[in-house]
């Protein structure tokens, strides 16, 4: 069965989305290259004694189906100074934002981690940016996630562009 030929618009609109791919992908890479350049220096950062002001369990829906389910996670908000000017973060690192634990399937696990590794009033460590005292974490460096905007912006420039060259293959046997 031939299919029925591609018309103007339909194309124009295909080639739309795909530099819509494209654009997005390289914009996807430029914040992950600068994001994962952030996230090495971080480990560079000064340090300054902060205090644990709270540690909060935190709800997330993971399923959208009629009966959700949820995940539990800890968060921890931290005071610390820089230069007698004093900050409050609650960001853990870059890539997991304020997340500070894993994923729990229950909330009293989430409870029970959150109880053993933080409590108010606990003196951390706080690594914050030099050039931005507000901009400060309890763990640097890189993880998993702060490679997913690299990745992301990956896929869809390869995407994109691979889709670009079976058009142009399509059309020239046709």
């Amino acid at each position: 069965m031939e299919q029925p030929p591609i018309t103007p618009f339909q194309y124009r609109l295909g080639l739309g989305f795909l530099g819509f791919l494209i654009v997005s992908g390289g914009a996807l890479m430029l914040f992950g290259l600068s994001f994962l350049k952030t996230a090495t220096a971080s480990q560079q950062w000064p340090t300054a004694q902060g205090k644990v002001q709270a540690v909060t369990v935190t709800r997330d829906r993971t399923s959208t189906s009629s009966s959700p389910t949820y995940t539990y996670a800890y968060t921890v908000t931290y005071s610390y100074e820089v230069n007698s000017n004093p900050y409050r973060g609650d960001r853990y690192s870059l890539g997991d934002g304020s997340t500070a634990s894993k994923r729990y399937p229950e909330r009293s696990e989430a409870t029970a981690a959150a109880a053993k590794n933080y409590r108010i009033g606990q003196s951390v460590e706080v690594y914050y940016n030099p050039a931005d005292p507000t901009s400060a974490v309890l763990k640097p460096g890189a993880n998993i996630s702060t490679f997913v905007p690299l990745i992301l912006g990956l896929f869809f420039i390869a995407s994109g562009v691979s889709i670009v060259i079976l058009m142009r293959h399509n059309a020239a046997r046709g």
